[in-house]
């Protein structure tokens, strides 16, 4: 048994994405630890695939299956409608919940444990995340836009009273992080953290809105340390804020959170996906892979976001639309206030 841990969690919807994550965490990372898959109803048959392989299996129960468990979640129809969606989305998504079981006893077998989610692609190695002390992972924060714990909850008007119990007991201000990527030292686990845990989801279950996030985020409030951007590198982001081209996105981890899934046809990351799924197959921890794939420093500055950032604000194309704009106000000026003099440029254009 090694020291170190990668574990990922998948029920039946997504075997294909568990097997394409292990495969490039295998092929790309070139991971010596041990490889977990926490499995959320998945039937056995196709859990012997991955026993095959010599991966770990750990069978989960639901935590919760709404309200055959007793949960009753209060009306959102007072949300805006992208809020709604997100909340409906994650509320129908139990399996996150099994993430809670990570912070559990037997997971103490192993020095350090890295979990991540099923929508990831891995291109380099992970082995600086076997050192780390404590529980680290990458902040929700977005470069010139910050995300408080405040952010991970709303509202349900005029039923506020859980929210307010939040507000009282947490600095909604600070911080948070994705818990797509976790990286962790198992000495923070202790016997009742799971419980912990569990009873913080049905403290504040209500108004969660990013599923089991919200709820991590409250367990590790103060205690967690940030993870360099490359271990979590938020793909729709880098396409739809900075304006980044596909093939410029690089990182350690590429993570397709909301609905930009690299298993998409569609999706510019596809081909890339379908390879290393194809090579999951190929997959045989009896004889490991000697990666030398490492995101050194100099990638972390090219890549980082501080400049895909000011590339995006700073590029040609956004002068241009910023000059086509000042143009624009300038010719409805002229046309109101000097209309010969508007007029005449016209003729000349």
């Amino acid at each position: 048994m090694s020291k170190h841990l990668l574990v990922a969690l998948a029920d039946i919807n997504c075997i294909d994405q568990v097997k394409q994550l292990f495969s490039s965490v295998y092929f790309n990372a070139g991971w010596k630890g041990d490889y977990m898959l926490m499995a959320h109803d998945i039937p056995e048959e196709e859990l012997l695939w991955f026993r095959n392989k010599g991966i770990l299996v750990k069978k989960c129960k639901p935590l919760h299956q709404g309200k055959a468990s007793g949960i009753e979640y209060l009306n959102i129809e007072s949300l805006p409608d992208w809020e709604k969606f997100v909340v409906s989305h994650y509320r129908q998504l139990p399996v996150l919940l099994n993430k809670f079981e990570l912070f559990t006893p037997e997971f103490k077998k192993w020095d350090t444990v890295l979990y991540l989610d099923c929508d990831i692609i891995v291109r380099y190695s992970l082995d600086k995340l076997t050192k780390v002390k404590g529980f680290c992972a990458c902040s929700d924060e977005i470069i010139f836009h910050r995300s408080p714990i405040k952010d991970q909850f709303h509202l349900n008007i005029p039923h506020d009273e859980v929210f307010s119990k939040l507000e009282k007991k947490f600095d909604l201000t600070k911080l948070t992080f994705n818990s797509g990527v976790m990286a962790f030292s198992t000495d923070i686990i202790e016997e009742d953290s799971f419980e912990k845990l569990y009873k913080l989801f049905h403290k504040y279950h209500q108004i969660c809105t990013y599923g089991e996030q919200p709820i991590i985020n409250l367990f590790f409030y103060k205690k967690w340390k940030k993870l360099n951007y490359t271990y979590n590198l938020f793909v729709p982001i880098w396409e739809d804020k900075y304006k980044i081209k596909p093939k410029s996105i690089n990182a350690t981890v590429l993570h397709f959170f909301a609905l930009r899934k690299p298993w998409l046809h569609a999706s510019p990351f596809y081909a890339e996906w379908k390879t290393n799924l194809d090579k999951a197959e190929e997959i045989d921890l009896a004889h490991r892979v000697n990666s030398d794939r490492i995101f050194g420093v100099m990638k972390m500055l090219k890549n980082s976001p501080y400049l895909s950032s000011l590339q995006a604000r700073f590029s040609l194309s956004y002068y241009n639309r910023a000059l086509d704009r000042y143009i624009g106000l300038v010719g409805i000026f002229l046309k109101k206030s000097y209309p010969r003099v508007y007029f005449a440029l016209k003729k000349q254009k």
